[in-house]
């Protein structure tokens, strides 16, 4: 990830069970974002969230798992946004295709 970022705390799937009133989710449901990418997922609020990193291609939970487990070993989570970035950008070209 290049540039400043703000820790995500995910909100919905497994999250969703980890969070009660007025508390986030574990550090283990964490992905990193831009400000403006952060702040516009809180805008749309929890009921959209997943709809929100879908239309990326991005599966956020998924990548909040991979980086948990690598987590300690920058260089091995960098290696994960990474993988998880072309993945994604495979996704949005696969579906621009005719």
């Amino acid at each position: 990830m290049v540039g400043p970022n703000d820790p995500h705390h995910l909100r919905y799937g497994e999250a969703a069970k980890e969070r009660s009133i007025g508390r986030k989710s574990t550090d283990r449901r964490v992905i990193p974002l831009c400000r403006v990418h952060h702040d516009a997922a809180h805008a749309l609020g929890s009921r959209r969230e997943r709809a929100y990193f879908a239309e990326w291609g991005y599966e956020a939970l998924a990548v909040s798992e991979a980086l948990w487990l690598n987590s300690g070993d920058l260089s091995r989570m960098n290696r994960v946004l990474l993988a998880h970035k072309l993945a994604a950008s495979r996704e949005l070209l696969m579906r621009k295709k005719p």
